[in-house]
């Protein structure tokens, strides 16, 4: 007859971390840096928990705690798989300190295995500190990536291709301009600049809009047409961090322009639609400046 045996909330709660932390590890690390040579990502989250919550079984013969596991962690990933996905780095975190919390306590021993009090009060110190820690440093990977400054996007001045040096621009479609810095420029990475040209179709896009570039504080008014700029430096944006994953790490392009009074202004090559942007060498136009010729310029592989 087996021997029953009351729930136990440790027990439940490291293994239920591990359970899900470290599969959620593995789907995370094949989604976004590349898939499983042999099996499909799903099949290896399948196999580690079921073959995990089976050497629980093994070890602890508490059916309660281990059916409790079971559910949690299959209930997990029915409602929180896509927030799994996204934030796979905290998981992974978790399903480690917990998985070393679990052996250096001895808690995924055989069951009634004799307790160290001792050991057990400093694998709990260490463990909380290592979680602090590694959430600290998953907080930043998760914002900033591996980059070394606090900042989700970075820059690197580009040199001028040769057929665009001592260029006029000239703006021969309506355009907007948006005065203002993005919540997301940092003093660390690149130009601070507050003056930005954007498009016809930015601003009448029902994703974009107007109302994009009110919300980060920003103000957006109409841009004269025929203004003249010259071209001072093109600037590579890069994204840093799994928060703007969605966006692709890039880089983007920015060119940085100059009036003729000496204001500074920036265009994203994105905005850069086949009619807008005109542009002059010894007064003789040369073509239009569209996102597609910088992309020739700089390519990215």
């Amino acid at each position: 007859m087996r021997e029953k045996k009351d729930f136990d909330i440790e027990k439940f709660l490291v293994g239920y971390l591990v359970a899900v932390g470290i599969p959620v590890a593995l789907f995370g690390f094949s989604v976004f840096f590349g898939g499983l040579p042999i099996l499909s990502e799903k099949i290896v989250v399948f196999l580690s928990v079921v073959l995990f919550i089976y050497f629980l079984q093994k070890q602890w013969k508490n059916y309660s705690t281990v059916f409790a596991i079971s559910i949690s962690v299959i209930a997990s990933w029915t409602v929180f798989a896509i927030f799994f996905l996204f934030t796979f780095p905290v998981w992974f975190m978790t399903g480690i300190i917990s998985l070393f919390y679990g052996l250096s306590t001895g808690l995924f021993k055989k069951a009634n295995r004799p307790k160290n009090i001792k050991r057990l009060k400093i694998a709990r110190i260490v463990s909380i500190s290592l979680f602090a820690v590694s959430l600290a440093a998953t907080f930043w990977v998760y914002s900033y990536g591996f980059n070394p400054i606090p900042c989700q996007y970075t820059y690197e001045e580009l040199p001028i291709p040769s057929e665009l040096v001592g260029i006029k621009i000239v703006v021969e479609q309506d355009v907007y301009l948006a005065k203002g810095l993005t919540p997301e420029v940092c003093k660390w990475s690149g130009p601070i600049i507050e003056n930005e040209i954007i498009s016809n179709r930015t601003i009448e896009n029902n994703t974009v809009g107007k109302e994009y570039y009110e919300k980060q504080g920003r103000t957006i008014a109409p841009f004269e047409k025929g203004a003249e700029f010259d071209l001072v430096k093109i600037w590579a944006q890069t994204s840093h961090g799994i928060i703007t994953i969605d966006g692709g790490g890039g880089p983007l392009y920015d060119l940085v322009l100059k009036d003729k009074s000496g204001m500074i202004y920036k265009i994203s090559t994105t905005a850069l639609d086949d009619d807008v942007v005109a542009y002059y060498k010894n007064g003789v136009k040369q073509g239009y400046l569209t996102w597609s010729l910088f992309d020739d310029y700089f390519p990215r592989f």
